[in-house]
C-alpha cells in the first residue's frame, strides 16, 4: 500500500505542469496567431463617437497597422477591470510617437452579462471614452480565438495583419508599456521611438 501511494506521488509530481510552464506554453500558443474578429453581426457597438458605425470601424480596424484589443469578461466590476481613463491617456502618448494616428485601433470587446450593459455604457459616457466599445453577447472574441480564462492574456497587440505580437495589459506595468510603445512605434513609423 505504502508502494502504491508513494507511486501515485511521483507519477503525480512528474506529470504535473508548473505554472510557471503553463503560463509559458499559453504564451508560446498565443504569440503570432492570427486574431480572429468575428462578423460584426455577432457584435453590439458602443461609442461616444456618433460617426461610428461597425461597418466603418470594421475598414480602421482591417486598415490600422496596429490594434490594441482588450478582451473583459464584464462578470463583477467590467469598467474597473478596463479602467478606461488610464487607456485614454496611454493611446494619447502613442499618438504623440507615431506619424498618423490612425494607424493605431483600440478595440474594447466585452463579454457583457445583460445587467452590466447599463454600468459600462454610463462609466464609457462618464470618462467621455472616444474609442469603439463593442459587446458581445455571445462570446465570439474568446471562442474563435480559444482565450485562455486567465485575464492576464486578455490584453494583446496584433499588427497589421492581426498577428498577436504582445501579451499582457501595460497598465501598472512600465516595462510592457514601452514594449507597446516600440512595437507600435515600429509597426506605424517603421522604426523605434
Amino acid at each position: 500500500m505504502r508502494f502504491l501511494a508513494v507511486m501515485l506521488v511521483a507519477i503525480l509530481m512528474f506529470s504535473c505542469e508548473t505554472k510557471k510552464q503553463k503560463l509559458q506554453r499559453t504564451l508560446t500558443e498565443l504569440q503570432d496567431k492570427e486574431f480572429v474578429f468575428p462578423p460584426n453581426s455577432d457584435l453590439e457597438l458602443y461609442s461616444n463617437v456618433r460617426e461610428q458605425n461597425k461597418d466603418s470601424l470594421s475598414k480602421i480596424m482591417i486598415a490600422s497597422k496596429a490594434k490594441i484589443l482588450i478582451y473583459v469578461d464584464s462578470v463583477g466590476c467590467g469598467s474597473c477591470k478596463l479602467n478606461m481613463h488610464d487607456w485614454m491617456i496611454k493611446v494619447a502618448e502613442i499618438n504623440t510617437l507615431i506619424e498618423n494616428p490612425q494607424d493605431v485601433s483600440m478595440l474594447i470587446y466585452f463579454w457583457v452579462q445583460k445587467q452590466a450593459k447599463f454600468n459600462i455604457r454610463q462609466t464609457i459616457s462618464q470618462v467621455n471614452f472616444q474609442y469603439p466599445v463593442f459587446f458581445d453577447p455571445t462570446n465570439s472574441v474568446s471562442k474563435l480565438n480559444n482565450l485562455p480564462e486567465n485575464e492576464m492574456f486578455h490584453v494583446l497587440l496584433l499588427d497589421q495583419d492581426n498577428k498577436i505580437k504582445l501579451i499582457g495589459s501595460p497598465q501598472g506595468n512600465d516595462k510592457m508599456w514601452e514594449l507597446y510603445k516600440k512595437n507600435i512605434s515600429e509597426f506605424c513609423n517603421g522604426a523605434s521611438f
